[in-house]
């Protein structure tokens, strides 16, 4: 333990391996051994507010970079997300750019570094190009940085088919059309573009005789429904029929199929 008499106030400071932990009127200050160096303290050094702030700003980038450090570990961040968490945490310090100074020059945080590491994980989880761009945008990452990103096709279509075959199953009650519509919905916003969606919906492929049942499930629920409603003529109840059964994304001609079936009477009411 070292001792310096500067002015009225005692600072004392121990050297560690790695760093050196000043003690100034009590308050513990820990800076790296090149910053003590350059201070050339000897004895006949004089105190003043100016050294005492030095010690204390270099303790605060110190403090920071640790802190952010730390982060890392955790996840990936943005420069944005950082400044906004160091100054909730530090209460917005003027050593902010001091610090991120620091943590550029040792490559652990910068723009790109956060979008490659976040980019692999949304490839992992199958999210398409567009979810991927739009993320970062909204995370304030800069557009030259967003731009520096490199998005193979090829790779894009290999998430996309594999994100369909996790989804081809999950609307297997809806009728053919609105299967299409469900997951060309949840695709697009997955972030595929619409090329890619419509190449990878044509390998869904349509159960004709499911297709029918379920429509002819449809088409028995409207008519039962209108035929309980006085308003509507023979005529009109057909026609709303067909419109409805249309907006439910049934094909016309299998539409006109199953109401000649019904009017053969080969339809169970």
């Amino acid at each position: 333990m070292q001792l310096e008499n500067l002015g009225n106030i005692k600072i004392k400071y121990k050297i560690k391996s790695d760093y050196v932990v000043f003690d100034i009127d009590g308050d513990k200050y820990k800076v790296s051994v090149d910053f003590f160096n350059s201070l050339n303290i000897d004895e006949n050094i004089i105190a003043s507010d100016y050294l005492i702030e030095q010690i204390k700003s270099e303790a605060m980038v110190q403090k920071i970079v640790n802190y952010c450090r730390k982060l890392a570990v955790k996840k990936p961040y943005s420069e944005s997300q950082l400044i906004k968490k160091i100054n909730k945490k530090f209460d917005n310090p003027k050593e902010l750019k001091r610090a991120f100074s620091a943590l550029r020059n040792s490559n652990i945080f910068d723009d790109e570094n956060y979008i490659q590491n976040y980019k692999e994980y949304f490839d992992n989880n199958l999210y398409g190009k567009y979810y991927i761009i739009n993320y970062f945008r909204n995370q304030n990452v800069k557009q030259r940085v967003i731009d520096s990103l490199e998005f193979d096709e090829q790779f894009e279509m290999e998430k996309a088919k594999k994100f369909f075959e996790q989804l081809k199953n999950k609307y297997i009650r809806n009728n053919y059309a609105k299967q299409k519509k469900k997951i060309y919905d949840l695709m697009l916003f997955r972030g595929y573009s619409v090329e890619i969606i419509l190449d990878v919906l044509n390998s869904l492929e349509i159960d004709e005789t499911k297709e029918k049942k379920k429509l002819i499930n449809s088409y028995l629920k409207i008519k039962n429904k209108l035929n309980r409603s006085s308003k509507y003529g023979v005529v009109d109840i057909n026609s709303k029929i067909v419109n409805k059964l249309i907006a439910q994304g049934y094909n016309y001609s299998l539409i006109s199929e199953v109401i000649a079936m019904d009017k053969r009477g080969e339809l169970d009411d």
